[in-house]
């Protein structure tokens, strides 16, 4: 039968038995620390935050507001990561470099025109992958070109349904463009109504001066550029402007190149017509 540790001992072999387990215990013991260390390192690499990658971005000043939203766009069925600002400039400051490039909802209520103008060009010369889509509570044909004229890939208004909402921020960030369907439709009766050119010839509309200006506006011309074109003083040109945008109820210089385009090709469609009739 094999001796007990204690009886090998008394024999004074507790040198031998010594040297036999001291490097069993030490192989252990290393595989235990570096069991523990491997663990260590395993939980302190869970703890790396990594950069958030927002799929779309929420500015809103209105907390209440803004957090309703946020809670609606998260729970429209898709697992979109959603991030909230109360201003354009907390965004940029909290933003993180190696972020994708998100869809920005830009909630423009109670807010001025200058203001959510300033807003979107920050936005597009931060980054020019950076999909703008405005909320407002405007429908009219004016705003919403005026819009994209500044940049916006989206305009979504607060009279539609949420869903519809939710596809147009959705197309935006697969790479089209969404405007409400119904402002087409009210600048499509707003131009039927306008007199043509057969009816009412534009001469007794503007004054000849009034028409000078038109075509420079149909140009995209400058209030500056037209002065100097036409000899006139800038306050003047202005003068026309606002009186040719009472005249044809526009709200804007586009809106007014686009209405002018429209009476122009109905004349033009017209006489080709007439033409026709006479051949």
């Amino acid at each position: 039968m094999s001796a007990t540790v204690e009886e090998v001992c008394e024999r004074g072999d507790d040198a031998r038995i010594i040297a036999r387990i001291e490097p069993k215990l030490n192989r252990v013991e290393g595989s235990m620390a570096d069991a523990a260390f491997s663990r260590r390192g395993q939980r302190g690499s869970v703890r790396v935050a990594e950069p958030v990658r927002f799929a779309t971005v929420v500015i809103e000043r209105r907390l209440l507001i803004r957090d309703c939203l946020v809670r609606c766009l998260k729970d429209s069925k898709r697992n979109d990561v959603i991030g909230s600002f109360s201003t354009v400039e907390e965004w940029l400051t909290e933003r993180s470099n190696a972020s994708a490039s998100p869809v920005i909802v830009l909630c423009t209520a109670e807010r001025t025109e200058a203001e959510v103008d300033r807003d979107v060009a920050l936005l597009s010369q931060a980054d020019a992958c950076i999909s703008i889509v405005i909320l407002s509570d405007r429908e009219d044909a004016g705003s919403v070109i005026n819009a994209l004229d500044k940049g916006a890939r989206g305009y979504i208004t607060t009279s539609m349904a949420f869903d519809v909402a939710v596809q147009a921020i959705r197309l935006v960030r697969a790479g089209g463009t969404f405007v409400p369907a119904r402002t087409l439709i009210t600048s499509r009766d707003s131009l039927e109504k306008l007199p043509s050119e057969s009816e009412t010839p534009r001469d007794s509309l503007f004054t000849p001066r009034q028409a000078m200006v038109i075509e420079s506006l149909r140009q995209g011309k400058a209030n500056k550029i037209i002065a100097y074109e036409l000899n006139m003083c800038e306050s003047t040109v202005k003068v026309h402007v606002r009186s040719i945008m009472k005249k044809l109820n526009a709200r804007n210089r586009t809106e007014v190149a686009l209405m002018m385009n429209s009476i122009e090709g109905k004349a033009r469609q017209g006489d080709f017509s007439k033409a026709r009739a006479f051949s």
